[in-house]
């Protein structure tokens, strides 16, 4: 799978505000001493963050650890006031 990094994007729905259609939203942390295209990766645990709430990556790669946190992939659950997977990723790198 290819591997997450921060501003990949999510598709989500907010369960918070009862808005059940689909949006984008970005991963807004990771871990800035490890870049992968020139943008950190993101890991189980990082936020996904949009105007309406937050939600966790909360999957990953647990044979592969970034900073002792398993890398996310693109596939990987988001979960919170924001639920849903992350869409898209790194195309050169696979984890």
């Amino acid at each position: 799978m290819n591997n997450a990094r921060i501003f990949d994007l999510g598709l989500v729905s907010n369960y918070c505000f009862f808005m059940p259609y689909p949006i984008p939203a970005p991963i807004i942390t990771g871990n800035i001493g490890t870049l992968d295209g020139y943008r950190p990766n993101a890991r189980v645990g990082d936020i996904v963050f949009d105007v309406m709430g937050i939600g966790f990556l909360v999957t990953g790669n647990y044979t592969a650890l970034d900073a002792f946190s398993p890398t996310s992939r693109l596939t990987d659950v988001i979960i919170g006031c924001l639920n849903g997977f992350v869409i898209t990723g790194d195309p050169t790198f696979i984890v």
